[in-house]
């Protein structure tokens, strides 16, 4: 199983970091079976073979989750209102 992320940068030539939005796929070895888990992502850690953590920001909640992508199962861990400065990405 390959996890792909994939940025969406804004087009205008100002941007802060801050703006660019990552995109959470899956895919077999082959490429093949490529599948969306998150539009958007803020953070991401890999924690063990297959399974790793990310959270999601909708602009006033940030939501934790986990990932398993031999079972292709998302679980919400938890939701709280926060507000985000920054984005980090731990393979």
């Amino acid at each position: 199983m390959y996890m792909l992320l994939l940025p969406k940068i804004p087009t205008t030539t100002k941007y802060s970091a801050a703006a660019i939005i990552f995109s959470l796929f899956i895919s077999e070895y082959d490429g093949s079976q490529l599948t969306e888990i998150s539009k958007s992502i803020t953070s991401f850690r890999v924690v063990d073979k297959n399974q790793f953590l990310y959270t999601e920001y909708d602009g006033k909640k940030l939501s934790y989750y986990s990932f398993d992508a031999e079972k292709k199962e998302k679980k919400l861990i938890k939701t709280v209102e926060q507000e985000i400065d920054e984005k980090w990405i731990f393979m």
